[in-house]
């Protein structure tokens, strides 16, 4: 890894340009990305996930941190 912790990696970087003008948009990190998506898991099985909106996004980035710490142990 080039510095970066893992998942702190930009995600989907993209540069746009044109013949007058380039623009840079770092998109989202992988720990992010890695968060929403298990947002997006809790919220569609909510009977069985945290039971408030802000329960969803603490447990959502702790899952996501846990991923990337055993990640970090594998790789």
């Amino acid at each position: 890894m080039s510095g970066a912790k893992r998942g702190e990696e930009l995600a989907f970087p993209i540069e746009l340009s044109d013949r007058e003008f380039r623009t840079y948009n770092p998109g989202l990190t992988k720990r992010e990305y890695a968060a929403i998506k298990i947002m997006a898991g809790f919220a569609a099985s909510s009977e069985d996930g945290p039971a408030t909106i802000g329960d969803i996004a603490e447990y959502a980035v702790k899952w996501a941190d846990a991923l990337f710490d055993e990640l970090d142990k594998t790789f």
